[in-house]
């Protein structure tokens, strides 16, 4: 894994930029032969991104901007860093309590039950996820 160099992507948060944003990380766990699950990892981020550009940003802007920094830390962790312009959150603010299935809030849940470590923050600009997976 030594050979494996952390890898940046910015994009606008619009809808049409998910599935690069996916392939993008999909690629780079292949690259690096990280030897966990890549379907887990672009699920997880996948809801993340998806609750930015559907929540943070109103459904989506070409105004906005998300960077997202994939790298392996050791052999067996990928850690995936999103930051985002959107308004800064509080994440403890956040709910999803009353909701039924269909109306969403389900994405913090799996995000939980994927990734090994997860952390939201406001930023002076936005907001980050770090998002941290062991491979088992």
């Amino acid at each position: 894994m030594s050979g494996c160099d952390p890898q940046t992507a910015r994009f606008a948060p619009i809808a049409e930029n998910l599935a690069p944003a996916r392939s993008f990380i999909r690629n780079y766990v292949g690259a690096c032969r990280w030897p966990g699950s890549d379907l887990d990892v672009v699920i997880a981020i996948g809801e993340v991104l998806q609750n930015i550009i559907r929540h943070g940003f109103s459904g989506g802007t070409r105004d906005g901007r998300i960077v997202m920094t994939v790298k392996v830390e050791e052999p067996d962790v990928l850690v995936v860093t999103i930051e985002d312009t959107a308004p800064s959150t509080i994440p403890a603010e956040w709910s999803n309590n009353g909701r039924e299935a269909h109306e969403g809030g389900l994405g913090l849940g799996i995000i939980r039950r994927i990734a090994s470590d997860v952390v939201f923050e406001p930023t002076s600009s936005g907001n980050r996820a770090i998002l941290r997976f062991t491979a088992d």
